[in-house]
């Protein structure tokens, strides 16, 4: 699946808090093709996965090197070795992000509570179960972050595969857009055709 990313010029800072979409009618586009935050797409080499970095630099200290973007999306897609069922593949992704990650407190607005900073939800998109986790992250094993980021996860089995749609968020200068748009993707692989 490709969907379109508009490049951002050269002069995109994080600071800027502005809608373009105002001032670019191409980017008001109703339909799902078309991603409204400025992103840079790439395949990753080797494996089956779409890297969508955003083309904002997150300021310091939010960046640990100063030359983070304020986020980054992926889109992975997999074939399952067995039949999961999505509560248990939650499940056992939960348990994978306690066991390697520094979870820090919850600070996701929305109506889901978490359960020890980590909160899981399910939702029908098209008809299909999408399974959504999000937490946020303080560092791994290895090494603290300065700041926490946001994280959301949502995992897709459609069609004979497992789509994972990851937003990582290091800096919240576009954070609506970029929840939008990371539904934007999930919504595209729920009407994914199923694998014959």
């Amino acid at each position: 699946m490709r969907l379109k990313a508009k490049a951002a010029p050269a002069t995109a800072h994080a600071s800027e808090d502005t809608d373009d979409t105002k001032a670019d009618p191409a980017r008001q586009k109703s339909g799902d093709d078309t991603l409204r935050h400025k992103w840079r797409e790439e395949k990753v080499p080797d494996r089956p996965v779409l890297r969508y970095t955003s083309q904002y630099a997150a300021p310091q200290p939010y960046s640990q090197t100063g030359d983070e973007p304020e986020a980054v999306m992926l889109l992975e897609a997999a074939q399952p070795g067995r039949q999961l069922a999505l509560a248990d593949l939650l499940e056992s992704e939960i348990a994978g992000i306690r066991k390697t990650l520094k979870v820090a407190p919850y600070t996701w607005q929305g109506p889901h509570e978490a359960e020890r900073g980590i909160a899981s939800y399910t939702e029908t998109i098209n008809g299909v179960e999408v399974g959504f986790i999000q937490y946020m992250v303080a560092g791994d094993a290895v090494a603290s972050l300065a700041y926490s980021r946001s994280v959301r996860h949502a995992h897709v089995l459609h069609g004979g595969k497992h789509y994972c749609v990851h937003l990582i968020v290091v800096y919240p200068g576009h954070l609506q857009e970029q929840l939008e748009d990371q539904m934007r993707l999930i919504r595209a692989v729920t009407l994914y055709p199923a694998a014959r």
